[in-house]
């Protein structure tokens, strides 16, 4: 995990990436074989097990490994790649693991062949174009030009690389973070974190229970999930005031959902995150039909539930969704799924009030949900 290098020198490269589920996805030449890459600071080289068919590499070793749901996936294939080629730029003998990528529909629905981690990241200087969908990467972090009006983060790296840094909530300090373009969420932090600030004071707050999310491990482990209002969080240089903030007995990671508001450079020479603003973080109310969605192999399920909303007495998780309003989802295809998926464009949503039919104990269930604003909580509630 710490081998590599890169072969050019004075470089300046771009590359585009597409951005569908909230996650830059990169095109690579591996060994001469073109692919589909998840660009991932959480994570290491990863390659397909198909992918890794076409290369016949040596596998060195064998170990385990965790992911961002509270999966840990054993007797996992260590290797190391002769090139990795992103763009112009070659990076040499780098390190991967083979992994099964085909663990959940979501997973199968990114159509990626692996992923660009952090141990080749820690080779050069990056830029991440959210608003443009553009990474550059140089060996000369000048050629960035960072102004002041970048921000500065201070971060620590795991041994493959990955970037953890702390944050500050209400005087509360979060360590070890994960800086993580692998996630398309918002900020989510340990529950422990959650308790002691509320030792201290009341947090305007809800939950959820259940599991809607996924990783290489598959499907993440059920949870509550704690949702909090906090009035000041604290990011290297970064104030933020009245943002929300997820709180997770497996999750501990910063996503895409914060970071596409700015341009940021990794910088793992000096080990320091610049990230200039580019729009407002808008993420200060919570407002739901109160259910989030399970995408199986043979449908889509309730995952989750939030408390104080219209699905808290109807559903129940686990039930299979036949109906939303007028659109069917016994008869969805894949391939329509995973457009809304990687869209994140679900009819349903843009509606204040629904009517949902799903399948429990063999009878099917009629229920009218309305939206209802679960944060900030209203003060009647």
């Amino acid at each position: 995990m710490k081998s590599g290098k890169v072969s050019n020198s004075n470089f300046m490269e771009r590359i585009s990436f597409d951005y569908g589920a909230k996650l830059p996805i990169v095109e690579a030449t591996i060994n001469g074989h073109k692919g589909r890459f998840l660009f991932d600071t959480g994570a290491p080289n990863v390659l397909s097990k198909e992918f890794s068919q076409k290369l016949n590499l040596k596998k060195l070793a064998y170990g385990s490994v965790g992911d961002s749901g509270g999966n840990v996936l054993n007797n996992q294939a260590f290797i190391q790649i002769e090139t990795i080629t992103l763009g112009k730029v070659t990076f040499k003998n780098t390190g991967a693991i083979i992994q099964d990528l085909g663990t959940s529909q979501a997973m199968k629905c990114l159509n990626i062949d692996g992923i660009i981690g952090a141990n080749l990241m820690r080779n050069a200087f990056w830029r991440i174009d959210y608003q443009n969908k553009k990474i550059e990467i140089t060996d000369d972090l000048n050629r960035f030009e960072l102004t002041n009006e970048y921000s500065i983060i201070n971060f620590k790296t795991k041994t493959q690389g990955t970037p953890l840094i702390d944050l500050d909530i209400d005087g509360i300090k979060v360590k070890n973070l994960t800086f993580d373009t692998g996630s398309n969420g918002q900020m989510s932090i340990p529950t422990s974190a959650l308790q002691a600030l509320q030792k201290t004071k009341t947090v305007s707050s809800t939950y959820s229970i259940g599991s809607t999310t996924y990783g290489v491990g598959g499907k993440a482990k059920n949870d509550t999930l704690f949702y909090g209002i906090i009035d000041t969080i604290k990011i290297g240089n970064l104030n933020l005031e009245k943002k929300i903030i997820k709180f997770s007995t497996h999750s501990d990671n910063i996503g895409n959902k914060y970071f596409e508001n700015y341009n940021v450079v990794l910088d793992w020479k000096n080990e320091k995150i610049y990230m200039k603003e580019l729009q407002n973080y808008q993420h200060d109310s919570l407002i739901d039909f109160g259910f989030g969605i399970d995408w199986q192999d043979d449908g889509i399920y309730i995952g989750s539930i939030y408390t104080n909303s219209d699905a808290t007495n109807n559903l129940q998780i686990g039930d299979k969704i036949l109906k939303i309003n007028n659109q069917e989802f016994t008869n969805l295809s894949n391939d329509t799924i995973c457009i809304t998926f990687k869209n994140n464009d679900w009819d349903y949503e843009k509606q204040d009030s629904i009517i949902i039919t799903v399948m429990r104990n063999d009878k099917a269930h009629e229920f009218k949900l309305n939206k209802k604003q679960l944060l900030p909580v209203a003060i009647s509630d």
